[in-house]
């Protein structure tokens, strides 16, 4: 979902790319999904009666807060793999 969030941003937006956060509404709940550092994101599912404004900030705060603490790494070949 965020491959799609980030390619809708290359074409519709600025064209930089940047996705700051992305929102789907199911029957049920809400997933939110936000950029959290490099390689990394922030996911938080709730119910469907959640303020989407209220989460979103919330979210953003935390973020705000602790990312630059987090990371992900590119991930490698699986060790022993035809491809190593």
């Amino acid at each position: 979902m965020q491959a799609l969030a980030q390619g809708a941003s290359v074409e519709f937006g600025d064209g930089s790319g940047g996705v700051r956060h992305s929102m789907t509404e199911f029957h049920g709940g809400q997933l939110f999904i936000v950029q959290a550092g490099d390689g990394a994101h922030l996911a938080l599912l709730c119910e469907e009666s959640a303020d989407p404004g209220v989460v979103g900030h919330q979210m953003t705060e935390l973020v705000e807060q602790i990312g630059e603490h987090l990371r992900a790494e590119p991930r490698g070949g699986v060790q022993g793999s035809a491809s190593s």
